[in-house]
C-alpha cells in the first residue's frame, strides 16, 4: 500500500511537470537604447514551447509596430526575442500568448520620453495667454503647426 501511494505521487508529479513545462514565464525587459527622442525596448521569452507569440503594446492596449522576432529553438523549446522603438512617454507591455495551451504572461515597463514636447496648455510660447486678447490667441494658434 505504501509503495503504490509513492507511485502515484511520483507519477501524479511526473504529470504536472509536463503539463507545466513548455508555459511561457514571465518575460524579461530591457532597455537597448535611449535617447530624448525615443526609447529601444527589448523583450526576451525563453524555453517556451509550444512557440509563442510575442506582442508589445502601450498603456491603452494598442499594438505596437516591432522589428521581426528573432527565434530559435533548443531542445524542443524557443526563445524569442522582440524589440520596439517608442518616441512617447507611458507604459508599455510585452505580452506573450501560447493559443494551444490557452497561457498568456506579460511584464510592464514605464519609459519617459525627455524629448517629448509638453501637451498644449493656455500658455503661450512667448507668454501667458492671460496678455493675449483671445484673437490673438488663435493666430498664434493658427501658425502653431502642432
Amino acid at each position: 500500500m505504501y509503495q503504490d501511494l509513492i507511485t502515484q505521487y511520483k507519477k501524479k508529479k511526473i504529470e504536472t511537470s509536463e503539463n507545466d513545462q513548455g508555459a511561457a514565464s514571465k518575460p524579461s525587459i530591457t532597455t537597448l537604447d535611449e535617447t530624448k527622442d525615443f526609447s529601444l525596448l527589448q523583450c526576451e521569452v525563453s524555453g517556451a514551447f509550444p512557440k509563442p507569440l510575442l506582442q508589445w503594446t502601450d498603456s491603452s492596449g494598442k499594438v505596437l509596430p516591432a522589428a521581426e522576432p528573432q527565434v530559435s529553438e533548443r531542445g524542443g523549446s524557443f526563445y524569442i526575442t522582440l524589440n520596439a522603438n517608442v518616441t512617447k512617454t507611458d507604459r508599455y507591455q510585452c505580452v506573450v500568448t501560447q493559443e494551444e495551451i490557452n497561457h498568456e504572461t506579460r511584464a510592464e515597463t514605464f519609459v519617459h520620453i525627455t524629448g517629448e514636447e509638453p501637451e498644449k496648455s493656455s500658455v503661450g510660447k512667448k507668454g501667458n495667454a492671460s496678455s493675449k486678447s483671445p484673437a490673438a490667441k488663435s493666430e498664434t494658434d493658427k501658425l502653431d503647426p502642432a
